[in-house]
């Protein structure tokens, strides 16, 4: 996992970016991603592009739509 300083934003910019690389590899649109998790486009958007901060939970229901433990996105 990249080692950050202690910038909140970077982190959340990384985070987003790990998420949008699994769900592009899976052929997933943000829609389709959105519908599995039965969460709104437009959170998983906010998360993507690191203007949110995702839950633990929020977290594990993505990897559980992409096949991924949660761990996938802190490497």
């Amino acid at each position: 996992m990249k080692k950050f300083k202690a910038d909140e934003a970077e982190f959340l910019l990384y985070m987003g970016q790990k998420i949008r690389d699994c769900r592009t590899s899976n052929q997933l649109s943000q829609k389709i991603l959105a519908e599995k998790m039965s969460c709104d486009k437009a959170n998983l958007s906010r998360i993507e592009t690191g203007k949110t901060n995702a839950s633990l939970s929020t977290l594990w229901l993505i990897g559980k739509a992409l096949n991924v433990p949660v761990s996938h996105f802190f490497e």
